[in-house]
């Protein structure tokens, strides 16, 4: 039987196998994966970005930031002023505490420059911004226009410059702005905002909602690279230090109750929802075979009786009847020491501290509570007599312990 199940098993991995192969086709052409990685080179990822934003600064010093705000915005260096945060990220998910350090962060002469496509209900409130959402899944994302373009408005570019994006972008865009907090430096298609300013004490927010205008595919299409140059000189240009976020590239919503599957990436692939299929086809019948052979179900057989349990409950009522209540409690005492020998292995000739600490590391009783027993047994193998009242006293103390620990 275990030989049939072990080829069985064997059987279903190569069909596994050799279906993931037969399915698989490799993608040609275009890549259009969208990851937002600095590490990767292909169209919809950012290592152009990452490795020339520093070169915008006269070669300033740029560090990678994985860790929330609040654990590197109160340090000294960055109260100098002269530090740029930068977000490039499908999603801005932050929380109060951490919107609350990047303001402080900013009111000391430093800049936080947000692109994120989706931001959560926290981050809109607190800036007080309303943006036009579009769905985060690849799936929802629109297709190639060679008629999307993208402008940086005057006054603050001059005169105002427009750019066309043959790839992916997103709809979002800010509406209902207050004019007295934010300056609107660049617009879409649809001349709605997409990039504006907010001015914090002595810095400034610059907010963003299209993070594919920094992809790779972007900067390198006819002159877009001067988009990007232009973006990035809103920001004043005595940056000392740059700090590169990934803390909230993998963030997620807390607000978001549901949760998306973690495997909703690999069954985007053909090939391996077949081969997964066909996997699970398997394993229902290796089970149906299985199942079918297994042996034939035994009833459960009744427990015997613990004899000399219920043999010492009924001298124990004899003795009580008797009122021989000293009697009683030494021999109530001495089947807890034999209880304890015969369970815990515990050597009970000296009644000490070495026995209580024993007692209680073993059976996961309280020390103190341990302590307690001890001293009950040493009582009554003191006193010559008991009445029913501490009888009952120590009765109950004995209980409490083989309640808790059996």
């Amino acid at each position: 039987m275990k030989k049939t199940s072990l080829y069985i098993l064997i059987a279903a991995v190569l069909l596994l196998i050799v279906a993931a192969f037969m399915l698989y086709k490799p993608e040609t052409g275009f890549d259009k994966k969208v990851t937002f990685s600095r590490k990767e080179t292909r169209p919809y990822a950012t290592s152009i970005c990452y490795t020339t934003l520093s070169s915008l600064f006269n070669n300033c010093k740029q560090q990678l930031n994985r860790d929330a705000p609040y654990e590197w915005a109160n340090f000294d260096s960055t109260k100098n002023g002269g530090q740029l945060f930068f977000v490039l990220s499908r999603e801005f998910n932050p929380s109060k505490v951490e919107l609350d350090w990047l303001n402080s962060f900013v009111a000391n002469g430093n800049y936080v420059f947000i692109c994120a496509a989706n931001w959560n209900y926290v981050s809109k409130d607190y800036f007080s911004l309303k943006i036009e959402d579009s769905p985060t899944d690849i799936s929802y994302y629109i297709d190639y226009k060679d008629s999307v373009n993208t402008t940086l408005k005057e006054p603050f570019y001059k005169p105002s410059l427009t750019y066309f994006n043959a790839g992916y972008t997103y709809s979002n865009y800010f509406k209902e702005l207050d004019s007295t907090k934010y300056a609107v430096l660049g617009v879409d298609n649809n001349s709605k905002p997409n990039f504006i300013k907010g001015t914090v004490k002595k810095g400034a927010f610059y907010f963003h909602t299209d993070p594919f205008l920094f992809c790779n595919y972007f900067i390198t299409q006819k002159n877009n690279a001067d988009y990007y140059q232009k973006a990035i000189s809103a920001i004043p240009d005595n940056i000392s230090k740059i700090i590169w976020d990934e803390y909230y590239t993998y963030k997620k919503d807390d607000e978001k109750k549901e949760t998306r599957s973690p495997f909703r990436v690999l069954f985007s692939y053909p090939a391996f929802s077949w081969a997964f299929g066909v996997s699970i086809f398997l394993l229902i019948i290796y089970f149906i075979l299985y199942y079918k052979r297994k042996q034939r179900f035994i009833p459960p057989q009744t427990i015997l009786k613990n004899d000399s349990l219920y043999f010492a409950e009924t001298i124990g009522r004899l003795y009580f009847e008797k009122g021989d209540h000293t009697n009683l409690a030494k021999k109530m005492s001495a089947y807890f020491l034999e209880h304890i020998r015969s369970k815990y292995f515990i050597n009970t000739s000296q009644l000490n501290n070495e026995l209580v600490h024993k007692l209680s590391s073993k059976s996961g009783y309280g020390e103190e509570q341990c302590f307690q027993l001890i001293q009950t047994i040493v009582d009554i193998q003191v006193q010559t007599n008991i009445n029913q009242q501490q009888l009952n006293k120590y009765y109950l103390i004995f209980q409490n312990f083989y309640k808790q620990t059996t």
